[in-house]
């Protein structure tokens, strides 16, 4: 068995030391191996698989479905073709704003026009405020109705 100083000096003969000095810029060394000297060996394993493993490509995530019960199942076709339109005009225009907003506490207003041009409400809501006899999309809402607050 070596001795521990015979298995410093190996260490040390297989240093780079420019290397080393660089590193230090960055880090606190001293601090590193205190951590380390600190480690279980199962903690130090999973160090080291860390240390070695090659950057991977992240895995794609799956396309989220917030359609849990399957609601657009129930729709007709023109249902879901209204849905698909109000669904890519908020992937289009809020999306990409709609932190900035929320965070400034502002409704963005400058929408307005544009929801207009899409004409979304009058397709659903009739000038009485009463709902039309086959809205577009809504049906997809009707299970929710009991528990709406009115």
């Amino acid at each position: 068995m070596n001795t521990p100083n015979v298995d410093a000096q190996a260490l040390l003969a297989g240093l780079d030391l420019e290397a080393l000095a660089r590193l230090n810029q960055r880090l606190d060394l001293g601090a590193l191996v205190k951590a380390a000297a600190g480690m279980s060996d199962a903690q130090l394993k999973g160090l080291t698989r860390l240390m070695s493993a090659t950057p991977e490509k992240a895995p794609s995530l799956p396309t989220p479905n917030a359609d849990f019960f399957g609601q657009m199942d129930t729709l007709t076709q023109v249902q879901r073709d209204f849905a698909g339109e109000v669904r890519g005009f908020m992937h289009t225009h809020v999306s990409p704003i709609m932190n900035e907003y929320w965070n400034r506490d502002e409704f963005p207003r400058h929408l307005i026009p544009e929801l207009k041009k899409h004409d979304f409400m009058r397709r659903i809501w009739n000038e009485d405020g009463s709902r039309t006899p086959t809205p577009p999309s809504w049906k997809a809402c009707s299970p929710w109705k009991p528990a709406r607050w009115t």
